[in-house]
């Protein structure tokens, strides 16, 4: 078989809804106490008879629970969709931005329609009837309200696009895969707009600059997330399917091409056996038709006498794929812990600039190693232990091996650049009105001894919304929430819980997706154990009546538990940062199945505070260093702060 023919595959997991059997084994008495029943594994999953079709076209219970394939909104920010207007889905394909003018797709996308094409003499250009096809895009949903920036011409994050002309491989035919590939050149251009528009990255050797051949069926040794993406389409068993236009990824993996023979009949009937995919888990037959999914709330036990539920092991817990983030996604947040001291007082943090990290002030509380100098306002603390404390960031895996660049900088002197790696930190600079009893200033800056500089796409600094008249911090109303269809994930770093201590997302950017919940029923429902009396800051007058400064979020089944370990992790909703989560469930509830909601703070207060102390630190490193700060505006592009009208605003 040729070396550049391969197969992947979807786990079973990895959808929405599996097959399996043991369907006696959900009884109704399991189902009402929330325990839910065990994922089927691969070896236990085959497809249906496909000559019969009612196996294809019937709806089972939970094929409208396919929330887990959204991609996040900064990423896959190359991926186009093509169709052909009046036609149905069928005749659709999907295309990748390679240039400001040039998508790249395959050649069997658009020459299955040469009836409504006329070719050159040359028989590789094709022209189109300008009204025939179109080329939509979007940051995350096709007919979203399209974005426009502050410059003269509009930048769109949607749109479309109208046909110039389609250049096709000459040895492209209907009946090989081997040459299917093609280019279409649009009568308009699709401009840049990061992290929401961009092009499509090819992986190149830094010493030739050849586009590497990658050997996947390593892809487990070197512990590589893969994934297709696409946007969301109607299925024979699904006409309205919840993610339709929707941009949409499938977690792969590499498979041997002699194992996927046997799937040849519903993929491949005519043509020769090359690259494709196997959708496995979305074209099963689900057999746990109340097994809960992603957006079906499930409640944990509450009970007295429920703490082996908390511990207890199940084989699905180690099914975590659907939590990894992209490796686009996020790319300002980093992982803060003190070294030789447990996850526990671990926290995550948020690249404010290329020195700076934004975070809770409580998640310093535990690094400082002791209480506060209240004879000294509360400005100082008693043996603090910063040496101790550490910053890694990364792209996808904080371990992951470095990708290192040397490049000439604004400031004429070589500097590394790396998608991963650890900081040490210089200070760390709390709110002067922080209390641990309260949430009410729990915000805190880490200064790091050395910067962290933007690499797009892996490494960037954290959007924050702004009011688009004002320019001032934007304050959203969650409670519009599902009306404007946001979307909102929690993202942070995958650590061990307590029912599973080797948790295979570990140290991987992982994404919750959350949705807000009224605050009267989550301390009514879960404060118990969420947030119990025995904290200071639970009883809180702040607490008590949050005055719109604090939300409640909660995941849904299938995802988990935000825990006390991703306090500092930030709520994204819609490509920005609008808040910061200051309390997750304690370990002892911390459940990798079962969802316990978090208590986020919006980061709209005390905002000014923090980026006026940004400028003032770095006004003053510059001045110890003999340089001007506003007088060197090659350093003040580098460190990214522009202050406009007693506000800064964070560049990437």
């Amino acid at each position: 078989m040729f070396d550049h023919l391969i197969v992947i595959y979807c786990a079973a997991y990895i959808v929405a809804r599996c097959g399996g059997s043991d369907g006696e084994k959900n009884s109704p008495a399991e189902k009402r106490s929330g325990i839910r029943p065990r994922l089927p594994e691969d070896s236990e999953i085959s497809n249906p008879n496909w000559q019969v079709p009612d196996n294809w076209t019937k709806q089972e219970d939970g094929a409208e629970f396919s929330g887990l394939l959204f991609a996040g909104k900064a990423e896959f920010s190359w991926i186009v969709d093509i169709r052909l207007e009046d036609q149905d889905l069928e005749n659709w394909s999907i295309g990748n931005l390679i240039t400001y003018a040039h998508v790249m797709t395959s050649c069997r996308a658009v020459a299955h329609l040469d009836d409504k094409f006329k070719k050159e003499d040359d028989e590789s250009t094709i022209k189109l009837r300008e009204t025939e096809m179109r080329i939509y895009f979007c940051s995350e949903y096709l007919w979203e309200k399209n974005g426009q920036d502050y410059e003269e011409n509009y930048i769109d994050f949607s749109g479309a696009r109208s046909i110039r002309g389609v250049i096709l491989h000459p040895k492209c035919t209907l009946e090989s895969f081997l040459y299917d590939f093609g280019v279409i050149e649009l009568s308009k251009g699709i401009h840049p707009f990061v992290p929401n528009i961009g092009y499509m990255p090819i992986n190149r050797k830094l010493s030739t600059g050849l586009i590497v051949n990658p050997h996947l069926q390593w892809m487990e040794t070197k512990r590589w997330v893969c994934y297709v993406a696409s946007y969301g389409k109607s299925y024979r068993n699904l006409k309205d399917n919840i993610a339709q236009d929707y941009k949409v990824k499938y977690r792969v993996y590499h498979a041997n091409w002699r194992e996927c023979e046997k799937y040849l009949y519903y993929i491949c009937p005519i043509y020769i056996k090359v690259s494709f995919t196997s959708t496995r888990a979305t074209t099963v037959t689900p057999s746990f038709p109340d097994d809960p999914d992603t957006w079906i709330p499930l409640e944990p036990p509450l009970s007295p006498g429920d703490e082996h539920y908390w511990s207890e092991y199940s084989r699905q817990a180690d099914a975590v794929g659907l939590l990894l983030a992209g490796g686009s996604e996020f790319p300002w947040i980093v992982d803060i812990r003190l070294t030789n001291h447990d996850q526990e007082i671990w926290s995550v943090g948020n690249l404010a600039t290329d020195h700076h990290v934004l975070t809770t002030c409580r998640a310093m509380w535990n690094f400082v190693g002791s209480p506060w100098d209240f004879n000294e306002n509360r400005k100082k603390f008693k043996n603090p232990r910063i040496h101790e404390t550490i910053i890694n960031f990364c792209g996808t895996y904080l371990w992951e091996a470095y990708d290192q660049t040397i490049i000439k900088t604004l400031l004429k002197e070589q500097e590394d650049k790396y998608v991963a790696g650890t900081r040490s930190v210089k200070q760390i600079m709390l709110h002067p009105k922080c209390d641990r009893n309260s949430f009410e200033y729990d915000v805190s800056i880490v200064e790091m001894k050395r910067g962290i500089p933007p690499k797009i796409p892996q490494i960037s600094y954290m959007p924050v919304p702004e009011h688009p008249i004002t320019g001032d911090f934007a304050d959203p109303d969650f409670s519009m929430m599902e009306e404007y269809r946001w979307v909102c994930h929690i993202a942070s770093f995958g650590k061990n819980s307590f029912n599973i201590h080797n948790n295979t997302a570990n140290d991987y950017k992982v994404k919750y997706r959350v949705y807000f919940m009224d605050w009267d029923k989550c301390t009514a429902q879960y404060f118990d154990r969420l947030c119990p009396k025995t904290y200071g800051y639970c009883t809180d007058i702040l607490t008590k009546y949050p005055f719109g400064k604090l939300m409640c979020f909660k995941s849904h089944a299938k995802v988990g538990s935000i825990c006390d370990h991703d306090i500092g992790a930030p709520l994204v909703c819609n490509g920005f940062v609008m808040g910061l989560v200051v309390r997750g469930v304690d370990f002892k509830f911390c459940h990798n199945l079962t969802p316990f909601p978090a208590i986020v703070r919006k980061i709209n207060y005390d905002t000014d505070y923090f980026m006026n102390l940004i400028l003032d630190t770095w006004t003053q490193n510059a001045q110890s260093r003999g340089e001007s700060v506003y007088g060197n505006s090659a350093l003040t592009a580098i460190i990214g702060i522009i202050y406009v009208s007693k506000r800064i605003i964070l560049v990437c």
